[in-house]
């Protein structure tokens, strides 16, 4: 699964978790209110990614777990892609390695993935079928390197799948066999958990 579809996927679901929007959405306003109650919510996912470059299609199914407070732990195949709010870890099982992202004294993560909260100021959002297909679009004056525009689909007031394509031209399915919503915290989500023979690296 590229990285790149996994920052996207949970960037967001920090949306949905952190922000609000406005408009005539109905039923993804219900959604984003009970997201937003939520100290965490944990979702379980089957992605789906196919290249009309390469003429391949790439499967993976996985759980993603977000805390309100930015914390994230994502397990995608045999890798995992966790923040526990000191460091951002990348561990490929392929490789056998890790990498880690770690603030320094006073610094803060300027990344999309944690600190945008606010989804109406990046995309409008469009009712294509009523309480069940918006349609999301970026502003133009908005400058970064989340999809240019994605669909996303309600289900029984759920979310059910996002549809995008990505940087590369691949497009993206991701669909939510399930969710739940808990009103606490457990820290233990976020726990780095390697191999012994593991290697880490440490980026600078």
């Amino acid at each position: 699964m590229k990285l790149k579809s996994i920052k996207v996927l949970i960037t967001f679901l920090l949306f949905l978790l952190c922000a609000g929007i406005t408009g005539n959405t109905g039923s993804l306003d219900s959604l984003i209110a009970r997201y937003a109650d939520a100290k965490m919510i944990k979702l379980n996912v089957h992605i789906v990614v196919t290249s009309d470059v390469f003429g391949d299609t790439d499967t993976t199914a996985g759980n993603i777990t977000i805390a309100d407070d930015g914390r994230y732990a994502a397990y995608i195949g045999n890798d995992f892609y966790i923040f526990d709010s000191k460091c951002i870890w990348e561990y490929s099982y392929d490789n056998n390695q890790a990498t880690r992202d770690c603030l320094k004294p006073g610094e803060t993560f300027e990344n999309e993935l944690v600190f945008i909260k606010n989804l109406k100021k990046y995309y409008r959002t469009t009712d294509e079928q009523k309480d069940t297909l918006f349609l999301l679009v970026k502003k133009d004056s908005v400058q970064n390197q989340l999809p240019d525009s994605l669909y996303l689909t309600l289900k029984n007031a759920r979310l059910n799948e996002l549809r995008f394509f990505d940087l590369n031209h691949d497009q993206n399915f991701v669909y939510i066999l399930s969710d739940s919503v808990m009103n606490a915290i457990d820290p233990s989500a976020f726990n780095i958990n390697l191999p012994d023979s593991a290697e880490v690296i440490t980026l600078p």
